[in-house]
């Protein structure tokens, strides 16, 4: 059975989020300027949080399947 709302760690918009900040971090250090540490700084807090979210989302996902298992083989036996 197909899942109606796919869980957050399989859906591309995390990874999508981490590389466009790596990205962007890049841009930010490549352009210079006077506010390119600040941008590469914000970037890379950006990217730090996204793949927090994107790790947490992937254990709880872990955890979810996990205990659906356990709970499967309690109730079979």
């Amino acid at each position: 059975m197909r899942d109606r709302y796919p869980h957050p760690s399989r859906q591309p918009l995390l990874p999508l989020t981490m590389v466009v900040a790596v990205v962007i971090g890049v841009l930010f250090l490549r352009g210079g300027g006077q506010y390119a540490k600040v941008g590469a700084g914000f970037a890379f807090a950006w990217f730090l949080v996204s793949f927090t979210l994107y790790g947490l989302a992937w254990l709880l996902r872990d955890l979810a399947e996990w205990r659906e298992s356990r709970s499967s083989t309690i109730d079979a036996g």
